[in-house]
């Protein structure tokens, strides 16, 4: 969405990362490898306002995961899926900000779903272009039944 009334606008962005069904993740694991929440601003560069986020687990773990965003691609570290996190020396100074789901935060309202609802989250986050970059880490071990157990939406604002 344009926003050209100074009053901003609202999207939400959604992705399924590929994870690794097998072997289990370790706390401190990549899930899923880098990820791009694309056309998240209205231009190119403008900063955008993460408002919430909605993690979906059709395997009903309710996993604990923490979300590290970036204003540009994540590279020189390791971040493939199922290794263990390690920063490249330039990334952190491009980190913009992050939000943490814990065990606690997810609602299971049929068996074998669970769902997490982070709302006030609030970081003005700057965007190089018009992606949001963004790594997904178990903060303890994840048993994912397939690839596509998980699903992501960020709730944002457009400046």
């Amino acid at each position: 969405p344009s926003n050209t009334t100074g009053v901003p606008a609202h999207a939400t962005v959604s992705l399924t990362p590929t994870i690794s069904a097998s072997p289990d993740y370790s706390a401190g694991d990549v899930v899923g490898g880098i990820q791009s929440f694309t056309v998240v601003n209205a231009g190119s560069g403008r900063p955008v306002k993460v408002t919430s986020l909605v993690v979906k687990d059709k395997n009903g773990q309710s996993p604990a995961l923490s979300f590290i965003f970036f204003k540009s691609t994540p590279s020189g570290g390791t971040y493939t899926d199922n290794s263990a996190l390690v920063f490249g020396s330039g990334d952190v100074a491009n980190i913009v900000g992050c939000a943490r789901v814990v065990a606690g935060d997810y609602y299971v309202p049929v068996s074998g779903t669970s769902i997490a609802a982070l709302g006030a989250i609030g970081q003005i986050q700057a965007v190089s272009a018009t992606t949001l970059f963004c790594l997904i880490v178990a903060d303890a071990t994840l048993n994912a039944a397939s690839t596509s157990d998980l699903t992501i939406e960020l709730g944002v604002e457009l400046f």
